[in-house]
């Protein structure tokens, strides 16, 4: 009886061995299976990161050669009128820039005429500005004595004074003056009439924004 156990516990221990045995034999076939696929995963990954890095190389240079523009003030933000000469008559030289200097407009950046309150800082935005109504809008004043223009064009930047319906007042109001001192017209544009239409729409572009 006593042999019959120990063989029956040998067989045991013998079973327990062998089972052990086939258990890290399929682990080692499993990862050999494994092993073979696994350069053709790294291969896929090495080639999803290169395509990452191409894509981000474009992105750089592209915005390298085509960087970021200022943002340029939105067309509704802009409020404009014209003072126009009078049909085969223009503006001249030294007449235009006594007329422009009388409504208090000074000569300054970008070669234009701006509008200051008289309470600015050097810092501050102009209320309005002036230019030429001809391409490219500017006055050379090196050459202004041969200077002439169809008309003039003032333009506002809504968006740039704490009191637009006061600035637009006050634009309108320098316009009529400019067209009394020239002997020109007073235009809603170069191409459009001032009119009651035109002031209505002035107002409710200013009343649209300041909503």
């Amino acid at each position: 009886m006593e042999s019959y156990i120990k063989l029956v516990l040998f067989l045991i221990a013998a079973s327990a061995q062998v089972f052990v045995i086939f258990v890290l034999l399929h682990d080692w076939i499993k990862r050999r299976q494994e092993m073979k696929f696994f350069p053709e995963k790294l291969s896929m990954e090495a080639e999803f990161r290169l395509e990452q890095a191409a894509a981000e190389s474009v992105k750089t240079t592209v915005t390298t050669i085509h960087p970021k523009q200022p943002t340029a003030p939105q067309v509704d933000e802009i409020l404009s009128l014209a003072v126009m000469a009078k049909e085969e008559s223009r503006f001249e030289s030294y007449d235009l820039l006594a007329a422009i200097a009388a409504t208090g407009l000074t000569y300054g950046k970008m070669n234009i005429f701006h509008y200051f309150p008289s309470d600015a800082v050097q810092s501050d935005a102009p209320w309005f500005s002036l230019a030429s109504a001809d391409k490219p809008g500017d006055f050379d004043m090196d050459e202004i004595g041969n200077f002439s223009c169809s008309g003039l064009l003032l333009f506002m930047q809504i968006s740039n004074v704490a009191e637009p319906y006061v600035v637009y007042q006050c634009m309108l109001d320098v316009a009529r003056q400019l067209a009394e001192y020239l002997g020109g017209e007073l235009r809603a544009s170069p191409t459009m009439p001032w009119n009651t239409a035109a002031a209505e729409r002035c107002e409710a572009k200013l009343m649209a924004y300041c909503m």
